[in-house]
């Protein structure tokens, strides 16, 4: 009996790594389909999927697959939006450094 609890806990522990691997493996894969979106394709598609996750006539496997893809449309939005901020704050500060003279004498 114990040596069954054994082999059943193996398992267990057999079947979570294979499902973490299969996750991180399919996170990425999702990722690389769909880095080439644009942040507004992959917004429209993220709130596609969040008005079929909220209905909630779905079936366990297709939300969580659902869920998924919106995990990685919402990675790839804060990654373009981070990246956009991050040039409107170099030209922000380049225009500030354009016109200092201009700004100091006003």
């Amino acid at each position: 009996m114990e040596q069954k609890n054994k082999l059943q806990k193996k398992s267990s522990v057999s079947k979570i790594k294979n499902i973490q691997t299969e996750s991180k493996n399919s996170k990425s894969s999702n990722i690389e389909k769909t880095v080439e979106i644009s942040f507004e394709s992959a917004l429209q598609e993220l709130d596609a999927i969040l008005s079929k996750l909220e209905k909630g006539n779905l079936n366990l496997e297709e939300t969580i697959k659902l869920y998924k893809q919106g995990a990685g449309l919402l990675e790839i939005c804060n990654e373009k939006f981070s990246k956009a901020s991050g040039t409107v704050t170099i030209i922000k500060n380049n225009i500030k450094e354009i016109f200092k003279d201009e700004i100091e004498t006003c």
